[in-house]
């Protein structure tokens, strides 16, 4: 399935702008983020479609995912 992944602040080290990934069907944000090199710890906020969602959603296709960092003194 494809989802399309967008990184903001000092996330975009890891993808800038928005991407497709293609993912096994029932795939998670924290598979996206392992395949990204991205440190769970590191992710504050997730979007899915425009609302807020844990770590451990499972993705359909179309999804758009985005992934906010923690910020200073968070």
């Amino acid at each position: 399935m494809r989802v399309n992944v967008r990184c903001f602040g000092t996330l975009e080290k890891f993808q800038k702008g928005t991407k497709p990934w293609e993912m096994p069907a029932g795939a998670t944000i924290n598979e996206i983020t392992q395949i990204m090199g991205v440190k769970p710890d590191d992710v504050k906020i997730v979007f899915v479609n425009h609302r807020e969602v844990p770590m451990t959603t499972l993705l359909n296709e179309g999804d758009e995912v985005g992934l906010s960092p923690k910020t200073g003194g968070m």
